[in-house]
């Protein structure tokens, strides 16, 4: 068996490498289909037919009563926001939500409260 020339073996990595990002795109493209393909299905889901206000009506209950005061609580409100897209959409656009500003360890969660809160009343 013949010994590999440098160049071969740098042709040969060429390759591979091209290979996996190809393989990386596909897996990414099924990723994006997978996830519409859940939106679809929630889609049919009753709550979904709720009104946006009467979701951030509840929601904003939930801030009553499950404060937000750290990133990592998983008993917060924010829970919410990641349940589907239309209840973080919900959540989202709903200043009144993000009005009840914490400053906590992570400063810029504050800030970030205080970009969604827009022009409404804040408490700290």
């Amino acid at each position: 068996m013949a010994p590999i020339s440098h160049a071969d073996a740098r042709s040969r990595q060429s390759v591979i490498e091209n290979a996996r990002r190809v393989i990386d795109r596909e897996l990414e493209a099924a990723a994006f289909a997978i996830s519409d393909i859940r939106s679809m299905r929630n889609a049919l889901s009753f709550i979904v037919t709720l009104p946006e206000e009467v979701l951030a009506h509840i929601f904003f209950f939930l801030t009553l009563s499950n404060p937000f005061f750290y990133p990592s609580q998983t008993t917060s409100w924010l829970a919410v926001t990641y349940v589907c897209r239309s209840w973080r959409t919900a959540a989202l656009a709903h200043p009144r939500l993000w009005s009840e500003i914490y400053i906590g360890p992570r400063p810029e969660w504050a800030r970030l409260f205080l970009e969604r809160a827009k022009a409404v009343p804040l408490s700290f």
